[in-house]
C-alpha cells in the first residue's frame, strides 16, 4: 500500500496539470473570441461614423453630425427589425453586444438608444442613456442625451425625434419637460404620447441590491450627488465585449 501512495500522488498531480491546461485552453479561446468580436464591432461603428461624417462634411455645425447619426440609427434598425427581431442564441440572449441591437432592434427603444450612444461616442460626443419616467415607472422609454455646445440636448432614435427651441437651437430634456405643450407639436404621427418627458434618470441604482446603492453613496461623496445622479452606467458599458476581454485577461494573468 505504501508503494501505491506515490503513484496516486503522481496521478493527482498529472490530473491537475491536464485540468489546468484544459482551463487555460478555454480561457485563451474566449479571449480570442471576445477580441475578435470587439474588433468587428469597432470596425462596424467606425464605418457608420465615417458615413455620417461624410454626409455632414458640408456643415460646420456639429449638430449636423448628431442629427445625421440619429437618422442613420433610426433607419438602419427599422429596416432590419422586421426580419431579424427574433434571433436567438448565446450571443443574442446572453452576451447581448451592441451589434445585436443594431441588427435586430429586439430591445425596442433600448436597442435604438444603445446603438445611438455607441455611434455618437465614436463621433466624439459625450452622451448618456436616459431612462424616461412613464406613469410611475422609470425606464418605460429610453432616449439619448448628447453634449453639444456646452449643454445636453435630447434625441429619440426610436421615433427619429429631436426638438428645436424658438431660437433654432436643439432643445434639452429640461427644455422639453418645462414646456411640453410647445414641444409636443414637433412630434411625428404615431408617437406614443405617454412618453411625455415627465422625468428621467440615468442609472437604476437599485438594480443590484447592496452593491449598487453602496457604489452610488460612494460616488455622492467623491464627485457630488448631482454629478453622481447623472452617471450613465449603460453608456460606460457600451463596449461590453471589450470589458469581458479585459476582465478575462486579468484573470488569466492572475491565476
Amino acid at each position: 500500500m505504501k508503494l501505491l501512495k506515490p503513484l496516486k500522488s503522481c496521478y493527482r498531480s498529472v490530473d491537475r496539470i491536464y485540468c489546468m491546461f484544459f482551463l487555460m485552453g478555454i480561457m485563451i479561446g474566449l479571449l480570442f473570441y471576445f477580441k475578435t468580436e470587439d474588433n468587428y464591432e469597432r470596425n462596424l461603428f467606425s464605418a457608420l461614423s465615417r458615413n455620417v461624417s461624410q454626409n455632414s462634411k458640408n456643415s460646420n455645425d456639429s449638430s449636423a453630425l448628431l442629427l445625421n447619426s440619429l437618422h442613420v440609427v433610426h433607419n438602419a434598425i427599422k429596416s432590419r427589425h422586421e426580419f431579424f427581431n427574433d434571433i436567438k442564441g448565446f450571443k443574442a440572449e446572453v452576451l447581448q453586444p451592441v451589434t445585436v441591437d443594431l441588427m435586430t432592434g429586439q430591445g425596442a427603444c433600448g436597442s435604438y438608444a444603445l446603438v445611438m450612444a455607441r455611434l455618437v461616442k465614436e463621433l466624439g460626443f459625450n452622451a448618456r442613456i436616459a431612462q424616461m419616467k412613464v406613469g410611475d415607472t422609470f425606464g418605460g422609454h429610453h432616449i439619448i442625451e448628447a453634449s453639444y455646445n456646452n449643454t445636453w440636448v435630447v434625441v429619440d432614435p426610436l421615433y427619429n425625434v429631436y426638438f428645436i427651441k424658438p431660437d433654432g437651437s436643439l432643445a434639452s430634456f429640461k427644455d422639453v419637460q418645462s414646456n411640453w405643450e410647445y414641444y409636443k407639436q414637433q412630434l411625428p404621427a404615431g408617437y406614443d404620447m405617454s412618453y411625455s418627458y415627465e422625468d428621467v434618470r440615468y442609472t437604476n441604482w437599485d438594480k443590484i441590491p447592496v452593491l449598487m446603492p453602496a457604489l452610488k453613496k460612494t460616488l455622492d461623496l467623491v464627485i457630488g450627488k448631482q454629478r453622481a445622479d447623472e452617471v450613465s452606467i449603460r453608456f460606460l458599458m457600451l463596449r461590453k465585449l471589450n470589458v469581458f476581454y479585459n476582465v478575462l485577461l486579468g484573470m488569466f494573468f492572475y491565476y
